[in-house]
């Protein structure tokens, strides 16, 4: 059996932990249970054990790497937003939801008229939803695809978002932002320094927050620390002495030329 995205994790030191497996004739398989982090349980459940897009997933990932998969990208996303704080866990969510587990859901998305779901992921809460078939089809480094998603996915689990005031573009820029710095960033983002607004989101956000860091070097995570209960775009003043429109100015004219002003939606 490949097994592409587990050499990589090498830079990632793990903890021995226990994993049990369940098998089960229900709508899922195979359940993995283990701890990680205190506090924190992660669940894998890998559905429709009789399809074709089953059958062609567990030629690439099994249960267990799947679960390692999922332990290491939170563990990283819960690093790289809480770094050096002494929060509970069961307090972080950004809803204030007592989250305990982080759940990894492995199906097919429902097909359209023609052709299965190309849409690779969804996240509710603390279930994270992968796509069979987004990963069966995906062309060129699939363990790292898989890794960058989960890390930008573990991500959205657990930041905070101001109880929504934020800029959805920059909620979902602090998510790549962490799946840049994991190194598993996606072969469809644009240049660093494309895009026309630094709230743009995704990977354009990503790129601007990672250039806020060379001033502060925990920067984003005292920023999400900010947005535990609310927003505003003065805590960019209150952490780097400078307005978000002069920083990204400024960003812009160092990366000037560097890409397109455009940039595609990245997960």
């Amino acid at each position: 059996m490949m097994k592409p995205l587990f050499s990589m994790f090498a830079l990632f030191a793990l903890n021995a932990v226990a994993i049990d497996y369940h098998t089960t004739d229900h709508s899922f398989d195979v359940i993995v249970f283990a701890p990680s982090l205190p506090n924190v349980q992660y669940e894998v459940r890998m559905h429709g054990p009789s399809t074709p897009a089953y059958q062609e997933f567990t030629k690439l990932f099994d249960a267990g790497d799947a679960f390692q998969a999922l332990r290491q990208a939170n563990d990283f996303a819960l690093q790289m937003l809480f770094v050096r704080r002494s929060i509970p866990l069961d307090t972080i969510g950004p809803n204030k939801d007592a989250y305990t587990k982080v759940i990894l859901s492995l199906m097919s998305f429902p097909r359209n008229k023609t052709q299965h779901s190309s849409h690779p992921v969804i996240t509710t809460g603390n279930e994270i939803r992968l796509n069979y078939d987004y990963v069966n089809d995906y062309i060129g480094d699939v363990g790292g695809e898989v890794s960058g998603i989960l890390h930008h996915e573990c991500t959205r689990v657990w930041q905070w978002t101001g109880n929504g005031a934020a800029p959805a573009g920059l909620v979902s820029g602090v998510a790549d932002f962490v799946r840049l710095m994991s190194g598993f960033h996606s072969k469809e983002w644009p240049s660093v320094g494309s895009g026309l607004r630094w709230d743009e989101g995704n990977a354009v956000t990503a790129y601007f927050l990672e250039y806020c860091t060379g001033t502060r070097k925990t920067f984003v995570a005292d920023l999400n620390a900010k947005m535990r209960n609310n927003y505003s775009e003065s805590f960019f003043q209150d952490l780097l002495g400078k307005s978000v429109d002069q920083l990204w100015k400024e960003y812009k004219s160092a990366f000037a030329g560097n890409a397109p002003s455009t940039a595609p939606s990245a997960v």
